[in-house]
């Protein structure tokens, strides 16, 4: 099984839009001009929708220069939502130069707040010294803040943190808690992870082929496996009978996601 660490850019879903992850949306009962009067008036939650609408196009054409200006003066009255806004435009370097320094005071001066996202992505840039020195103990204090408040992204960094050492002494105990969080809420990456440890009996887990295959099958939108290759694959490479195999599907059938 591959163990590198992923070091993807893009972990923690780098787009346009990133407030949808939010789940915040202009209400219906606010139009673009109730929005800019109240803006106007430094407003600054008004300020805030108005920034996502204009990101968004939502009730008006997209612009990333007026939602970059509105972001920023919430931002500015210190509106954690729009710290976080702003610092994924510049991280994703839409509609903007990309500046990670700039996402990276935005992110701080969020997660400074407690906003949990803005934790994670903070975490991040800290994990690779994006915008500041790198400093991996940090990225995991972060990262534990945001996992806590479940963040799934958070979970799984940090389990992966846990798994190699890196910030935090290497302790396949933790690594496996917060791994099986984020397998738990159906991230294939994690799920693979947590196979791994069924597989080879890491830590204190006891080796276990028809759960770590399990989480295998439920992995298997990571593209490491073809799904109808797999039962031969277990049959030979790992020895398992076809009742051990067919109890594994019956268990990721049976799976269902946590909230």
């Amino acid at each position: 099984m591959n163990r590198t660490h992923n070091k993807r850019p893009d972990v923690w879903g780098l787009a346009v839009g990133i407030v949808l992850s939010l789940n915040l949306a202009v209400s219906g009962q606010e139009s673009l001009a109730e929005l800019t009067a109240a803006a106007k008036k430094n407003n600054v939650e008004a300020q805030f929708k108005l920034g996502r609408a204009y990101e968004l196009g939502l009730g008006t054409p997209a612009s990333f220069k007026d939602a970059i200006e509105w972001y920023r003066r919430a931002a500015r009255a210190n509106h954690a939502p729009a710290q976080l806004a702003l610092g994924s435009i510049y991280a994703a370097g839409a509609g903007v130069k990309q500046d990670w320094r700039e996402a990276a005071r935005n992110f701080q001066a969020a997660a400074e707040a407690g906003l949990p996202e803005a934790q994670c992505r903070l975490a991040f840039c800290l994990a690779r010294g994006l915008g500041l020195k790198a400093n991996p103990a940090e990225a995991a204090r972060y990262y534990e803040k945001a996992a806590e408040q479940g963040v799934l992204e958070a979970q799984m960094q940090l389990g992966e943190m846990y798994y190699n050492g890196e910030g935090v002494e290497k302790d396949y105990r933790l690594a496996f808690k917060w791994l099986l969080r984020a397998a738990e809420r159906g991230l294939p990456e994690a799920q693979y992870r947590v196979g791994g440890f069924y597989l080879l009996g890491q830590g204190d887990v006891k080796r276990d082929l028809v759960e770590a295959h399990k989480w295998f099958i439920l992995a298997l939108p990571l593209g490491r496996d073809d799904p109808h290759k797999l039962p031969e694959k277990m049959a030979t490479l790992y020895r398992m009978t076809p009742e051990q195999i067919q109890e594994s599907f019956k268990r990721a059938k049976e799976f269902k996601p946590a909230a």
